[in-house]
C-alpha cells in the first residue's frame, strides 16, 4: 500500500530544506560579492540558520559573485539571477537550486522537467556560444502572477553568427509541435551539426518543452551583437 507523507512529517524537512537555502544564500553572500541574486519570499515560514556544514569549493566559477536579497519587478517576483561565465559548475549549482525550489513551490511533475530541460539548453547555448569578452552574460528566473516561471538569458555573441542564428530560429518558430519533433528527430539522425554539436537542436527543444511560448530578440549595443531569449513555462499544467 501507498504511504502518504502526513503534514507533520513533511514539516521537519520543509524546516531542514529553508535552512539549507538560507545557509547557502549566506554563504554565497559572503564569499562571492554581489552576482548572483536569490530570492525566496516565505511569508508564512521563519526561516532559521542551518547547521550544516556546506562547502561552497568547485561549486561556482573562481570569478564568480554573489549576494542574496529580496527583489520583485512590477508585476513578477524574481526568484533568482545570476550574472557571470556560464561554466559546467555554474549549471550544476543552478539545476540542483531550481530542482530543490520547484518542488518546494509545488510545481507539477512534467512541468518540472519541462522547466528543468528549457534551462539546461539555455544555459549550455549560453556557455558555448556566448563571446569570452562578454563581461555580462545574465540567467534570470521570474515567478508570474500567472503561476508560472518566465527564464531570461542574455548573451553577446559573435556578429557573424547573427543571421544564421535568426533564419534558424524564424525557421524553428513556424513550426508546430509536431513538425519540431521531426525535425527533431532528423536532425538527432542526421549529420548536420553545429561547432558544438546542436545543429538548431537546442533551440528546437527549447520551443518545445516551453510549448512555443519563447522570444528571441538580438540588440546591436557598443557594437556587439546580444541576444536575449525569454521562456514562459507554466508551474501547473
Amino acid at each position: 500500500m501507498k504511504r502518504t507523507a502526513s503534514a507533520s512529517s513533511r514539516a521537519p524537512y520543509s524546516a531542514w530544506y529553508a535552512g539549507v537555502l538560507n545557509q547557502v544564500t549566506n554563504q554565497l553572500a559572503s564569499l562571492f560579492h554581489k552576482s548572483l541574486i536569490i530570492t525566496h519570499d516565505s511569508p508564512q515560514r521563519e526561516v532559521r540558520p542551518c547547521e550544516v556544514n556546506l562547502n561552497m569549493s568547485g561549486i561556482l566559477p573562481s570569478d564568480a559573485h554573489s549576494s542574496a536579497r529580496f527583489r520583485t519587478t512590477e508585476q513578477d517576483t524574481l526568484e533568482l539571477q545570476w550574472f557571470g561565465t556560464i561554466q559546467n559548475q555554474t549549471t550544476d549549482f543552478l539545476m540542483q537550486w531550481m530542482e530543490a525550489r520547484l518542488n518546494e513551490v509545488g510545481a507539477k511533475s512534467l512541468q518540472k522537467k519541462r522547466i528543468i530541460r528549457a534551462a539546461i539548453e539555455l544555459l549550455q547555448n549560453m556557455h558555448h556560444h556566448a563571446i569570452a569578452y562578454d563581461s555580462q552574460p545574465k540567467f534570470a528566473i521570474y515567478a508570474t502572477t500567472e503561476a508560472a516561471w518566465r527564464i531570461e538569458t542574455s548573451n553577446a555573441i559573435d556578429p557573424h553568427n547573427v543571421v544564421e542564428l535568426q533564419q534558424t530560429w524564424e525557421t524553428l518558430k513556424s513550426k508546430c509541435q509536431n513538425e519540431l519533433r521531426s525535425m527533431q528527430r532528423e536532425k538527432l539522425a542526421g549529420d548536420a551539426r553545429s561547432e558544438h554539436g546542436g545543429g538548431g537542436v537546442g533551440l528546437n527543444e527549447i520551443l518545445r518543452k516551453a510549448n512555443g511560448c519563447v522570444d528571441m530578440n538580438i540588440e546591436n549595443q557598443a557594437g556587439i551583437a546580444r541576444v536575449t531569449f525569454t521562456a514562459e513555462i507554466p508551474l501547473q499544467s
